[in-house]
């Protein structure tokens, strides 16, 4: 309220100070008469700064932007003419305190008329501004909601992914499980408990949109440990990366539908299994992830496929959360299957949700 009332204030005093500087140049040019007429500017401003906070309740009751438009335009006419009416009085009457020879009739009615006209145009000018300035709250606001729903759009969508995600990943480890049972009961034991602690770290992510590489990795080194179980001597893995990205964040579970897709084309194809690296680097303003295996891969549409779930929830994840400025793609590099994952690199607490354009 003080804000606003000083603002009422400074706002009349410029245009006291613009009317005043208008007066006094005319008075300079030689015409005297004015003397006769003027009114105290003083006074006149501070009635109208006054009246401002009035004529603002009124252009709020009867908003000139919203419905019925007519019918509230017509209420602030009839109300601006009346205050323009009781302004010009006012300002006469003060003019007649003001010492010297007393208008006649006549003449005072022909000052009425001219001073009624300003006045409306100043009631007008407070009205429009007000208001504009409720326009531009109100799409501000609306924009804010907007902005409001979407996330919380994305964010549903993420988690609908996700939980997409966590069953399809708790029925292939379980099914990895289920062969152990009968051939090697402790290590199905030991399996069982290490999955009873990945799903409870999963669970632990709840909604967060990111984790850190580190979260991620540790989750990946114990999925790791349930495959090795199933796969003995045949699966090789190692997991490299780089002391500075451990802090990054991005978004969990990423890297484990990509080593599972690694494991069943490139390690469960072959008699004698094969190796899967997981890479992570900073490459320029990029976070980059890779995951390797030496067997023959897979087709890249095969992977994509409508029934296959864990790699398009990953590049549907990855779409939500950055927009253009990720990656997810697929290539042979030598001997090796490479999956590659390109996101932006950064360490802020604040989800990018959404970036997607």
């Amino acid at each position: 309220m003080v804000k606003r009332a000083l603002a009422i204030i400074a706002a009349w005093v410029v245009v006291g100070a613009f009317l005043a500087t208008q007066h006094s140049l005319i008075l300079s040019a030689g015409a005297e008469d004015m003397r006769q007429r003027r009114s105290d500017l003083v006074i006149v401003m501070a009635l109208w700064a006054a009246l401002t906070p009035f004529i603002v309740k009124l252009a709020d009751r009867y908003p000139l932007r919203r419905a019925p438009r007519r019918g509230n335009a017509s209420v602030l006419l009839a109300i601006g003419v009346g205050v323009a009416a009781a302004r010009s009085a006012i300002d006469l009457s003060i003019e007649s305190l003001i010492p010297g020879d007393p208008r006649p009739t006549g003449a005072w009615i022909d000052g009425f008329i001219v001073l009624l006209f300003p006045h409306f145009l100043f009631f007008l000018v407070i009205v429009g501004i007000v208001n504009f300035l409720r326009m531009l709250q109100e799409g501000a606001a609306e924009r804010r909601r907007e902005a409001q729903c979407e996330a919380e759009l994305a964010k549903a969508h993420l988690r609908r992914l996700r939980a997409d995600l966590q069953p399809h990943f708790l029925f292939n480890t379980l099914n990895a499980i289920a062969t152990l049972v009968h051939t090697d009961p402790g290590a199905a034991e030991r399996t069982l408990a290490t999955l009873s602690d990945l799903l409870r770290r999963s669970l632990e992510a709840g909604d967060r949109m990111e984790v850190s590489v580190a979260e991620d990795l540790d989750f990946i080194e114990r999925y790791l440990d349930v495959q090795r179980t199933r796969f003995g001597g045949r699966l090789r893995a190692r997991v490299e990366a780089e002391l500075d990205t451990l802090t990054a964040l991005l978004p969990p579970l990423l890297l484990q539908p990509l080593v599972e897709n690694a494991i069943t084309h490139g390690v469960a194809k072959r008699a004698d299994g094969g190796s899967v690296t997981v890479r992570v680097y900073q490459d320029g303003e990029d976070l980059r992830l890779q995951v390797r295996d030496d067997g023959p891969g897979s087709d890249e549409s095969a992977i994509f496929r409508g029934d296959s779930i864990g790699v398009p929830n990953t590049k549907a994840r990855l779409a939500f959360l950055y927009g253009t400025r990720q990656a997810l793609a697929f290539h042979r590099e030598g001997g090796e299957f490479v999956a590659d994952v390109r996101i932006p690199f950064h360490r802020s607490a604040t989800p990018l949700l959404p970036l997607a354009s």
